[in-house]
């Protein structure tokens, strides 16, 4: 009898997976596309992540989408955790904001990006995480136009995916190319993919704790009312340590003789501390 296998994919991995596929139409779809990636200009970046990013840029400007991309190295980029910015027809303002990445449920970069969604001091604007599942084995030309007529319907649809939105007004969308098929949209919950702690700290930062009131302030006594007098009280030290112990024995002053002091063996002593030691 076969063991059984200790994993069990819920329903929404199973219709993102799909049907189960040909290993060796698999393996040859990915070495066809690791061959679309490689560069013929050593000058160019190998990451395939950036050129996406620049292939969907160029898509994008092609279906006539206002749009702002933003580079890797630029700060809004590192900071905000965003790559491209959708803007409407005038080019003034932005409706949208993008991520996409390659890479399916690292909970690192979306703690990130839900950090910098929750602190940023407007969140007017919807910021997508977009999640790109390639089941197919595109190059970077033929990807980069799906990836562009997918943000196209989701800026089509914006109202619908904002009834989605996560704290800092973050929405997860999973796309799946697939064989023969429409690229399928799957809603991300980002807060659930991450562990206790980090939404712990993140629910912290999204409702910060009120400020405390402050203390009211006394009114002046009048001209003819007499101040009221204070008693000042002894000042007591707030460590009562061997050290503080010590230098007020010898600050004390002695009063006289002690007609019952304490035996120097009963501090010792647990069971009869006044009893004299005695031998047989």
């Amino acid at each position: 009898m076969q063991a059984r296998s200790p994993f069990q994919p819920n329903a929404v991995s199973r219709r993102r997976s799909g049907p189960k596929q040909s290993r060796t139409e698999r393996r040859e779809r990915f070495e066809r596309r690791e061959l679309g990636r490689q560069s013929p200009e050593p000058g160019v970046e190998n990451r395939f992540g950036i050129k996406l990013q620049t292939a969907v840029d160029k898509a994008l400007a092609r279906l006539a989408v206002p749009h702002r991309s933003i580079d890797y190295r630029d700060d809004y980029a590192r900071d905000e955790r965003v790559e491209l910015v959708l803007l409407n027809d005038e080019r003034t303002e932005a409706i949208a904001e993008v991520q996409f990445t390659l890479r399916r449920g690292i909970r690192g970069k979306i703690e990130d990006f839900l950090r910098a969604a929750i602190v940023r001091p407007l969140r007017d604007v919807p910021r997508f995480y977009l999640e790109i599942e390639d089941h197919i084995g595109l190059s970077l030309k033929p990807m980069a136009e799906r990836i562009a007529h997918a943000i196209r319907d989701l800026l089509d649809a914006i109202g619908d995916w904002s009834r989605r939105a996560e704290p800092g007004n973050a929405i997860g969308v999973a796309l799946v190319f697939d064989h023969h098929q429409e690229t399928k949209f799957f809603p991300l919950r980002l807060a659930k993919s991450l562990g206790s702690r980090a939404r712990h700290m993140l629910e912290s930062l999204f409702a910060p704790p009120a400020p405390a009131a402050p203390e009211p302030v006394p009114e002046p006594p009048a001209a003819d009312e007499p101040k009221p007098v204070v008693a000042r009280r002894p000042a007591v030290a707030a460590n009562h340590g061997p050290i503080q112990r010590f230098h007020a024995m010898l600050n004390r002053i002695h009063t006289g003789f002690d007609p019952h002091p304490v035996p120097a063996y009963a501090s010792n002593q647990t069971r009869h501390p006044l009893r004299m030691p005695f031998r047989r």
